[in-house]
């Protein structure tokens, strides 16, 4: 991508695991049903990297010290927090994660969401 410097992710194990394979078959099962809801989903989630690529080449590109790129990190937060909610509709995000996600944003985490295919893993 080109990026010389990234702000700060911190990543949390969410102390679950999940088989990739399965939710890519959750994502299909829906995609089946109803493929004009899932062509929406996968709209949203291209605008959610899009997004926080925008974000992560405006903090790139910056002069100020990293603690003021503010629009930057903002940017990335929104993108972020909209892939989350696109998971959220996938069935992606189980029960037991959702509250360790408001526990994280309650703690000052700017923009907590699962990472990979969902399920479990990491945030």
């Amino acid at each position: 991508l080109g990026l010389r410097e990234l702000p700060k992710f911190v990543f949390f194990d969410t102390g679950l695991r999940a088989v990739t394979k399965d939710c890519i078959e959750r994502v299909e099962r829906l995609r089946a049903k109803d493929p004009s809801r899932a062509d929406h989903l996968d709209g949203g989630m291209r605008l959610a990297t899009e997004e926080i690529l925008a974000g992560l080449r405006e903090y790139n590109g910056s002069k100020a010290p990293a603690g003021d790129r503010r629009s930057a990190i903002e940017r990335i937060a929104a993108g972020m927090a909209r892939a989350g909610e696109i998971y959220r509709h996938w069935g992606l995000v189980p029960e037991e994660v959702e509250g360790t996600l408001a526990r994280l944003a309650s703690e000052g985490v700017v923009s907590p969401r699962l990472t990979g295919a969902g399920g479990g893993g990491f945030i």
